[in-house]
């Protein structure tokens, strides 16, 4: 997000050309927000924000200071860099759009939360600002891997409940990494320290060589004492949470209903599935699409898969998609 030549080479000419971006925000204080604005293929203006610096920023955010939220408790940051791009944001906005734009906001990681509570500050906003033209029926956000950032969704309006996609790649810690998701996962590791295994076979295990013939355990959560973690701790997402399943060889994937976010799910792969690279790699291979095609043009085939898989999942009783 440096420059708008950082952004064009990161993201190539397939997806947005210079005359697309509208607007590059950076800066150093990663508790600030960065962000730019471009407009895509079919007119929609895109409002991207950086995420996290690095694993540890990422981890870190789930247990920094929360505020009260409409009788729950929101992570401070992702908050604070909400309000902060209302302040940026909106006066582009009133430039560029209009009732009929459509507005997508998204991030990745701690971007992916403050994406969340944008939209849903931006709703508020327009509904106060006359010159503010931007509709909330024509708004949606896409969070990529977010940490749990509220105590409780419900607190969230309908809309942003209605108009939000938590997407998160495969075993990717960091969306389940809350207190009591912590706790469990300590448990865990106790539990497998103490069976007998050698040297050779919990380095195996670490590094993905091989597999255990004996069950080991992944989730340990039975007994846990509640009254030791923190009171409303922020443990929740928003909207509907896409799990992306590519498969191991490459050619096929899916999407599923069924992401497993009461626990932290024990993989070697559970750190490196959290870079924003890998959500990359993830979304090409889960809708299908090969290296060679993806390098042609690798947009509209993703997003038109993804598209097909959200209005799959909306059906009533549908739980899964896969894509060949």
């Amino acid at each position: 997000f440096s420059s708008t030549a950082a952004i064009l080479h990161r993201l190539g000419d397939a997806i947005v050309q210079a005359d697309d971006l509208l607007h590059v925000h950076w800066t150093e204080d990663i508790t600030s927000p960065s962000f730019f604005i471009a407009r895509d293929e079919v007119d929609a203006l895109v409002i991207a924000i950086r995420g996290s610096d690095g694993l540890a920023d990422s981890f870190s955010s789930t247990f920094r200071e929360a505020e009260p939220y409409h009788g729950a408790q929101v992570l401070k940051r992702p908050m604070r860099c909400a309000q902060q791009l209302i302040k940026l944001a909106v006066p582009l906005l009133r430039k560029h759009a209009d009732a009929d734009t459509p507005v997508v906001v998204t991030g990745h990681s701690i971007g992916g939360a403050a994406a969340v509570l944008f939209m849903t500050l931006l709703a508020g906003e327009a509904s106060r600002d006359p010159k503010l033209l931007v509709s909330k029926e024509m708004m949606t956000c896409y969070a990529y891997g977010p940490p749990p950032f509220i105590s409780a969704a419900g607190a969230l309006p309908d809309f942003t409940r209605e108009q939000t996609y938590t997407i998160i790649n495969r075993y990717d810690a960091v969306p389940r990494f809350s207190a009591e998701n912590a706790a469990k996962l300590v448990r865990t590791v106790l539990s497998v320290d103490r069976m007998s295994l050698t040297v050779k076979e919990r380095l195996d295990v670490v590094s993905g060589a091989s597999r255990l013939k004996r069950q080991a355990p992944d989730y340990v959560g039975a007994g846990l004492d509640k009254a030791v973690l923190p009171a409303h701790a922020p443990a929740c997402h928003a909207g509907m949470q896409v799990l992306m399943c590519p498969s191991a060889n490459g050619k096929g994937g899916g999407f599923s209903l069924k992401s497993q976010l009461n626990r932290v799910l024990v993989h070697p792969s559970m750190l490196n599935d959290h870079s924003d690279k890998v959500y990359v790699e993830s979304a090409e291979r889960a809708c299908g699409v090969a290296r060679g095609m993806a390098r042609r043009d690798p947009c509209a085939p993703i997003v038109a898969s993804f598209s097909k898989c959200i209005a799959a999942l909306q059906q009533p009783q549908k739980q899964q998609v896969r894509f060949a």
